[in-house]
């Protein structure tokens, strides 16, 4: 079966060399109205704008695999549901909106919405 990863990086930063941002996620990548984090229910400091790279530490790596045949017990069920295709030109779609990562989104959001987590 085909798989994906998803990367997500943790990172520390400087106390006092960041600004906060509201996110800016626009709807083309994210559906306006629906939490993007469960436990946020605002965008409210959702980015950090930082200056220097030497603020910042990698402190952890957290590896997500998606599709079929993955291990929901670790994994969960929804990103079971993601049809990884096996084909390099498919799995980047056209680099806009049908790519692995467009239909991530569009799974997360649908179950979000499903679930009743939208922005205050």
């Amino acid at each position: 079966a085909a798989e994906a990863f998803q990367i997500v990086f943790e990172c520390t930063v400087r106390p006092g060399t960041y600004q906060s941002r509201d996110g800016t996620l626009r709807p083309g990548h994210w559906e306006s109205g629906v939490r993007i984090d469960p436990e946020r229910r605002t965008l409210r400091d959702l980015e950090y704008l930082i200056e220097d790279a030497d603020d910042v530490r990698l402190t952890g790596i957290l590896f997500r695999k998606f599709g079929r045949g993955i291990d929901v017990d670790i994994y969960g069920d929804l990103p079971q549901s993601l049809s990884v295709p096996r084909i390099h030109d498919e799995f980047i779609g056209d680099g806009h909106s049908t790519g692995v990562e467009f239909q991530w989104t569009r799974l997360l959001t649908r179950n979000y919405r499903q679930r009743g987590l939208m922005l205050d």
